[in-house]
């Protein structure tokens, strides 16, 4: 599944940004074109799309979009354009499409947030973005727990990650044992304190250690409420968002290399290397502790698992 990241989105993408989800799409919102390098220089073969209403000039963006797709770190980016129709830009759509080469389209935003899912759709899927996956799965936290009755008694445990169609986890008491094809009714999804009702059947498991096993649950979409589910998707996109977050903490501590800095300072405002570096690193360290206690804890649970 490839990576899309929306970088200054428009309105009406923000607007449609829990369908894209909903949809199956990894998808993830970027407010600083100062950071994307890293994020597709990590994640090869990302989609990118860029609204060029904002921050830079017409010509910047350009040279900012044909930097990223000659840049060996990040070639394998496919890259999209968007602008509001009403701008009326579409003499810079030949630039991007033939003289740069992008592969995602220039899309004229229209107030039509149908007729623009169908198009981001059919792109999307033209660049077999979703893969193989039919829905996307956002890892949880700590505390983001689940419990269902089994027998006449209460059976508690830890959400792992979570999709709109079941999610992994790990039950407290490892003496208890689901079967494969075994029906927990009325779960109960704690997923940041929100709660959810889902119904669920065991659809496989493995074994972590010795003693603790993973499950799969795939979730009944037919029995989950209209609000459940907005919950579970409000969650992901939530999610989405903290996993931006966590990159810029490990960002800072695995700066580009020089060579990086160098090729792409030029087209980060136009700003000298060094005023970039000093610039970024200030705004890196406004994350807060917080951010970087959630890279422990993710640290934490991959250990245990």
């Amino acid at each position: 599944m490839r990576k899309i990241f929306f970088l200054y989105p428009h309105t009406i993408i923000k607007d449609i940004y829990k369908e894209i989800i909903r949809n199956g799409c990894d998808a993830y919102i970027v407010e600083d074109h100062k950071i994307i390098f890293q994020f597709l220089k990590k994640y090869h073969h990302s989609i990118l799309y860029i609204n060029i209403d904002r921050v830079l000039k017409d010509e910047e963006w350009l040279d900012f979009t044909k930097k990223i797709m000659e840049h060996q770190a990040t070639g394998t980016t496919s890259i999209g354009i968007m602008t509001d129709a009403r701008l009326k830009k579409n003499h810079l759509s030949r630039k991007y499409l033939l003289d740069i080469g992008i592969t995602c389209g220039f899309i004229s935003l229209i107030p039509n947030t149908k007729k623009i899912l169908e198009v981001i759709f059919k792109i999307i899927d033209a660049n077999e973005a979703k893969g193989r996956r039919k829905y996307v799965r956002a890892q949880c936290g700590e505390g983001d727990t689940f419990n269902f009755i089994y027998g006449n008694r209460t059976c508690y445990g830890e959400i792992v990650d979570i999709s709109l169609a079941g999610m992994s986890c790990i039950l407290f008491d490892e003496r208890l044992t689901l079967i494969h094809g075994m029906v927990l009714e009325n779960i109960q999804l704690k997923l940041q304190g929100v709660i959810s009702m889902v119904t669920g059947k065991v659809y496989c498991s493995r074994e972590i250690t010795e003693k603790k096993l993973l499950y799969v649950i795939a979730f009944n979409m037919d029995t989950i409420r209209p609000k459940g589910g907005e919950n579970i998707l409000n969650y992901m996109c939530k999610r989405q968002d903290d996993f931006i977050k966590y990159d810029l903490v490990t960002y800072a501590e695995d700066k580009l290399d020089l060579q990086e800095e160098k090729e792409m300072g030029d087209i980060l405002h136009n700003k000298s290397n060094e005023l970039f570096i000093e610039e970024f690193n200030q705004e890196v360290y406004i994350i807060t502790d917080e951010l970087k206690e959630i890279n422990n804890i993710i640290k934490e649970r991959k250990e245990s698992i």
